[in-house]
């Protein structure tokens, strides 16, 4: 009679601890799932920031070969457009001489704000800024001909 006695006082004193042990396992659980969640959220923003990047960069290429290749007769225009979400605005300056940058003497460049356009256009040179955008993301290519 003793030893039943002894065993069902030991059994009520582990009455809760199944209780703690689920808690703490839930809890650890949890904590896995919000950090993999948190991962995982965080790249597909970046993923998304990448789509949009890419988008405005083709934007900008489809601008600069609207104007590169499009329009050979009249190469002074500025143009715009839009294509798959996201738009373009390309613009053409005249440059009477090849404008380069002290720094890199052997590489072309054309500084924003250029003013050397004229009327005819008659330069041999010609300044191409193509900037797309694709929701808050834009990208920009510049050419010289």
């Amino acid at each position: 009679m003793i030893h039943i006695n002894y065993i069902e006082i030991m059994f009520k004193k582990e009455k809760g601890v199944i209780l703690y042990l689920a808690l703490i396992i839930l809890t650890i659980g949890m904590a896995v799932v919000l950090g993999l969640s948190t991962i995982l959220v965080g790249q597909i923003k970046t993923i998304e920031q990448m789509e949009n990047s890419m988008r405005a960069l083709f934007a900008a290429d489809t601008g600069m070969e609207r104007a590169l290749y499009g329009e050979e007769g009249n190469p002074d225009q500025n143009y715009s457009g839009s294509l798959d979400g996201a738009s373009y605005e390309t613009n053409v300056f005249c440059s009477p001489d090849y404008p380069r940058d002290p720094e890199y003497p052997d590489e072309p460049v054309c500084p924003l704000g250029i003013e050397f356009i004229d009327d005819d256009c008659a330069a041999y040179f010609f300044c191409y800024y193509s900037m797309g955008t694709c929701q808050n993301t834009q990208r920009k290519l510049e050419a010289v001909r």
